[in-house]
């Protein structure tokens, strides 16, 4: 009978310790795993991680072209801007992105009696971009981010209508025009900001205001009268889109 009650109290006694081991292990698991989703770099799922301020983002948007100079023979409304970039952020707080825009201007009156005459132009930009977050509330998890970019490129506007007009008239008018003959190319400098919402870790929604300021660019967009622009060309551009993250 002793030997039978102390063969119980040590089972008893083995089977707490392993209860207590069990649970400790459970316990430990379960914080790393909570630790874990935060520690790792995971593209899946809501955001619950910071992977998403490194790394590799393309980005595609669309929306309205606003301003820009003419002289007092036309007027101009808005057109169209979609613009797309590719960049990578080096830190959660600085990155280089790389854009493209393509936007179109509506004149009128046209030239040569139309009622209306078109045109558009395509910009290169190389940027540095920053989100200004980290810098105000510190690196921590959240859903949003809001970016200031800005830098230098090259456009190249091409009055189309106008183009045409003066082809028809001088087929040896730009014989001599260096780079796209008859566009006016001139260097500019890009500065916006750009608000986005992480849907999650890899897709995320944006919204881009961006304004434009032009060098070298030689006549007002409408080029009606040849019409030199003094000083320095300005666009606006608004548009939304998407950023993936591979």
């Amino acid at each position: 009978m002793t030997s039978l009650k102390i063969s119980f109290t040590k089972l008893f006694a083995l089977s707490l310790v392993l209860a207590m081991t069990a649970s400790l292990a459970l316990s430990q698991d379960l914080n790393m795993k909570s630790g874990s989703s935060k520690a790792h770099l995971s593209p899946y799922g809501k955001v619950e991680t910071n992977w998403y301020k490194i790394g590799w983002f393309a980005d595609l948007n669309g929306g309205v072209r606003l301003l820009g100079a003419t002289s007092g023979a036309a007027n101009l409304g808005a057109g169209f801007n979609g613009n797309a970039g590719l960049g990578f952020f080096v830190t959660d707080k600085i990155g280089i992105k790389g854009r493209i825009d393509y936007n179109t201007f509506k004149f009128t009156p046209g030239i040569g009696g139309n009622p209306e005459a078109k045109g558009r132009m395509v910009s290169l930009s190389l940027e540095a971009t920053s989100d200004l977050l980290p810098f105000t509330s510190g690196s921590k998890i959240r859903d949003w981010r809001i970016e200031l970019h800005g830098g230098f490129g090259y456009s190249t506007f091409n009055n189309i209508s106008w183009k045409e007009n003066r082809l028809e008239n001088n087929p040896d008018v730009w014989d001599n025009d260096p780079v796209f003959k008859g566009n006016d190319d001139m260097g500019h400098m890009i500065i916006g900001i750009t608000p986005q919402y992480h849907i999650n870790g890899r897709w995320s929604i944006q919204a881009d205001f961006s304004s434009f300021f032009y060098f070298k660019q030689d006549f007002t967009f409408d080029n009606y009268n040849l019409e030199p622009l003094n000083g320095v060309g300005s666009m606006i551009t608004t548009s939304f889109g998407v950023v993936f993250r591979p």
